[in-house]
Formats: C-alpha cells, sequence, structure tokens
C-alpha cells in the first residue's frame, strides 16, 4: 500500500508546490501507516485488547481516524478536480481514496472479531465519550447519540459518493457523459443538503443544551464539543463542495453571453459556442456555410512546428496517447496528423444533430480503427454500417487509442480516425446483444449503445466501446497515421 502512496507523492511533487496538495499527502501517508501498524498490532496481539480500558482506547482512536479519513477522501476528490488534465495523478488519487476507506473497514471488521459481542456497545460509548455510563439524563444523551450517529453515516455516505463519481471527469472523455453525470451529481447533493441542514442544527441544539446541563463533566462536555465539531467541518465541507459544482455550471459561451446549464440549455450548444439564445439563428447560419462550403473535401495537416496549429497538435496527441492502454501492448508513435472536412458528411451530421437536439446530443470526438484502403474510403464517402457484431450491426467507435488501433491491419504506416460522433440517449449494455439494429434502438427510446467497460463477467467488454446504426451520426474529423513500429506484440 505504502508504495502506491510514495507513486501518489511522486505525482503531486510534479505539481506546482500548494498547501493543499502538501496537506493531502501528509495526511493520507499518515493515514495509512497507522492503519497498517494497528491492524498488524491487533493481528498479531501486540495491541492488548483484554481489558475494557484497553478496548475503550482503542475504539476512541478508531473514530478519530475515521474522521481523518473522511477529511483525506474530501481532500483528494478536490485536488483531483482542480488537476483533472492529469489523467495518471487522478487515477492514482481515486485508487487511493478507494485503497484507504477499504482498508479502515477492514480494521474496523478486525476489530469487531476480537472484541466479540461487547463492540457495539463499546462502538458506542467510544462516539459519545467515556462520561456516557455517569450522566444523569440518559434520554438527552440517547437522542443527540442517534441523530449524530444518523449524521455522521449520512456524510460519510455521500462524501464518498462524492469522489467516486465526481471525478468524472477524465476516464470519460465524452463531454455528454460528463455534463449529464455532473447534473445528476449536482441535482442529488443540493437536495440531500437542503433535506439534511435541519437534521444537523437539530444536533448542535441538542449537543449545546447536553453541554449545558452537564457542567461538571468536563470529559462529556470535550467529547461533544469535538463531535460537534467534526460534524460541522463535514457539513461545511459538503456545502462547499455543491456551490464548487453549482459554479461549475455557469457558463460562458463564445457568442458572449452566460448562462447556467440546465439540462435543456446544454443540448443548445456545440463546442460551448452557442447560448440557448444565440442558438437558432446559429443553427442557420452553420447551415448556410455547410451549404456555401461545396463539396471538396479538405484536408489540412496539423503539425507542431505551424504556429497555427501547434496548440491543435498537442491536443489531439494527447488525446492519443494519454488514452492508450498498457494492456493492449502496442506502442504508439505518431507520425502525422491531418484534420478532415468533408462538407457532404458535415452537412449529414450537422442534420442529425437538428434531429436529435432534445436528445442529449453533443458531438463527440471517439477512435475508430481501421486498414489505411477503408479509413481513405471513409473520408471520401462516410461510414458504412457493418453486417454485424457484439451489438449487432452497427459502426463501433472507441474511447482508448490503443482498443481502436487494435483493427488498424496491415504493416508499414498504419491508420488510426478520430471523428466525430453523435450518440444522442444512449442505452447502456453489459452484455452481448449481437441481434440489435437501428429500428430496434430507435423503437426502444435511444440513438446509440454504450458497452461499459469491465464487463467481461457478464460476456461483455474490457473497454468502453459506442455503437451508432446510422451512417451519418458520425464523421471523420482526424486522420492519425503511426508507423509500422506501432505494432500490436
Amino acid at each position: 500500500m505504502l508504495e502506491s502512496v510514495f507513486k501518489l507523492a511522486k505525482l503531486v511533487e510534479e505539481l506546482q508546490s500548494e498547501p493543499d496538495q502538501h496537506s493531502f499527502f501528509d495526511f493520507l501517508h499518515d493515514s495509512q501507516c497507522w492503519i497498517e501498524r494497528t491492524l498488524s498490532g491487533v493481528l498479531d496481539q501486540s495491541i492488548p485488547l483484554e481489558t475494557q480500558e484497553q478496548q475503550m482506547k482503542l475504539m476512541h482512536e478508531l473514530k478519530k481516524r475515521q474522521s481523518l479519513v473522511i477529511k483525506v477522501q474530501s481532500m483528494g476528490g478536490k485536488l483531483a478536480e482542480e488537476n483533472f488534465g492529469n489523467k495518471d495523478l487522478c487515477a492514482e488519487i481515486r485508487k487511493q481514496i478507494r485503497d484507504i476507506g477499504q482498508k479502515m473497514s477492514d480494521l474496523n471488521e478486525v476489530v469487531q472479531q476480537k472484541m466479540g459481542a461487547g463492540y457495539n456497545q463499546l462502538a458506542e460509548a467510544a462516539s459519545i465519550g467515556p462520561a456516557k455510563l455517569c450522566t444523569p439524563d440518559q434520554s438527552l444523551l440517547q437522542q443527540y447519540w442517534q441523530k449524530f450517529r444518523d449524521c455522521r453515516c449520512w456524510i460519510s455516505a455521500l462524501h464518498y459518493n462524492m469522489t467516486r463519481h465526481c471525478q468524472i471527469d477524465d476516464s470519460q472523455p465524452s463531454p455528454e457523459h460528463k455534463e449529464v453525470r455532473r447534473q445528476r451529481i449536482l441535482q442529488k447533493l443540493r437536495k440531500e443538503i437542503d433535506s439534511r441542514s435541519w437534521t444537523v442544527e437539530n444536533v448542535r441544539t441538542l449537543g449545546y443544551k447536553l453541554i449545558e446541563e452537564n457542567r461538571g463533566n468536563s470529559v462529556l462536555r470535550t467529547d461533544v464539543k469535538d463531535q460537534l465539531g467534526i460534524l460541522i467541518e463535514e457539513f461545511n465541507s459538503l456545502q462547499d463542495m455543491a456551490v464548487h459544482l453549482w459554479n461549475d455550471e455557469l457558463r460562458t459561451f463564445r457568442c458572449g453571453h452566460t448562462e447556467r446549464l440546465d439540462r435543456e440549455s446544454s443540448l443548445r450548444r456545440i463546442s460551448d459556442q452557442f447560448c440557448s439564445s444565440c442558438w437558432p439563428l446559429a443553427s442557420q447560419v452553420q447551415a448556410n456555410k455547410l451549404c456555401q462550403d461545396g463539396d471538396r473535401i479538405r484536408r489540412t495537416p496539423v503539425t507542431a512546428d505551424n504556429e497555427d496549429t501547434a496548440v491543435e497538435y498537442y491536443k489531439i496527441s494527447d488525446r492519443v496517447l494519454r488514452y492508450a492502454l498498457k494492456e493492449h501492448n502496442i506502442k504508439l508513435e505518431i507520425r502525422s496528423i491531418e484534420k478532415i472536412k468533408n462538407p457532404v458528411l458535415d452537412k449529414k451530421l450537422f442534420n442529425v444533430y437538428n434531429e436529435m437536439h432534445k436528445k442529449d446530443c453533443v458531438p463527440e470526438l471517439l477512435f475508430h480503427g481501421t486498414t489505411r484502403k477503408n479509413a481513405e474510403m471513409i473520408i471520401q464517402n462516410g461510414f458504412k454500417v457493418g453486417n454485424s457484431g457484439m451489438f449487432g450491426a452497427g459502426i463501433y467507435f472507441a474511447t482508448d487509442s490503443t482498443k481502436s488501433a487494435q483493427y488498424c491491419r496491415g504493416t508499414g504506416i498504419k491508420s488510426l480516425l478520430l471523428c466525430d460522433v453523435l450518440l444522442g440517449k444512449t442505452m447502456v449494455c453489459d452484455a452481448p446483444k449481437t441481434s440489435l439494429t437501428l429500428e430496434q434502438v430507435r423503437t426502444a427510446g435511444y440513438d446509440s449503445v454504450f458497452a461499459r467497460r469491465n464487463s467481461k463477467k457478464k460476456g461483455g467488454v474490457l473497454n468502453d466501446e459506442y455503437i451508432v446504426y446510422r451512417a451519418e451520426q458520425a464523421t471523420p474529423r482526424y486522420l492519425i497515421k503511426f508507423g509500422s513500429e506501432c505494432s500490436i506484440l
């Protein structure tokens, strides 16, 4: 486990030195070390648990460490969000967040097994404090404890869900999936916080009342104050995260207007160019422009040496190399990149865009692998729907470059297409459906299929795949050529 922590530390050091980054690593490393030491001590009995006093001491430490783990997970989520462009860092942070939560759960299970039947009573006593047994008002204490525990469980669960789902950011390059998932998370978070804020306030009121009625019990007063401080800090962290997400939904478009993206307005844009007010006019202008372009296909070299295309070159090359997976055993070495503009295909794509306008449709860049000859035919004439496949007769795309590169047959220079694809409303499939057709997909109310990664156990796929069933839903945007040394090993 510590090996992974040191790997994360190295990635963090590569960033600019910021207090939050160092604090996150310090807390993470400290928590990981403590969990490993404690787990080892409990298992080899070097940490004695024979008396109730020894058991209570460990339970108090476990509760404190649980709060620190939640804080680490929150800090890690924010750090990953701030550095969403660094794929390695974000992946390692997510892994560490999952690992530390799992290790903490494992430690609690081991302690529970060692303590036996008395574990639950000690856990409750540790949460309330050792003064629980001598407080005069058991009903007030019990009421406070129950509400406090409920709030902590809710906050802990929501923190975990936020850090697990909110970093959508990176494993899925699809703008559509990012936008929809972020909106769902935001909606759920705001609803949960609004419904629970009064509960947190109620716990605080009960806690202060308990403190006031037990002025002579310094241990109880200190424990309750510490608990309320932790609870309020965690709740404020959730509120800050909600505000951060909410502010992210404000989008300034290239037309100069700013609006909050709800589910409908977010569909009225192509690459953040137009707000909902400007879209109808922009749509007509774009259609007229496509008509004026005629039928001539334009192929523009995208190079790092040309200042007009340098930014675009590195953007596309990064997209290719960052989504190259080691398990595919394909070494990618880019030889050239061409930007493709086929007015005929673009017009068909634009018409489909208008048809799917109210169905979550945003153009996305996805990879398609094929032979050099077929790539040239696609550039000239567009895609053709296949005859069969794991998910029926469709056109298959991938987010991972090496996944598509597996289909770039032949020797010497090979061709990989990066395409604009309109997915529309996506049907999620974890198991093969070889009989799927356009008619079946549309009858079910969908425009495409998303074959979710890591569904091999159900007969599905290892890596994400997207399938469309209309040739007009995709057009080649970039032709990427790589050398013969990029062979499948």
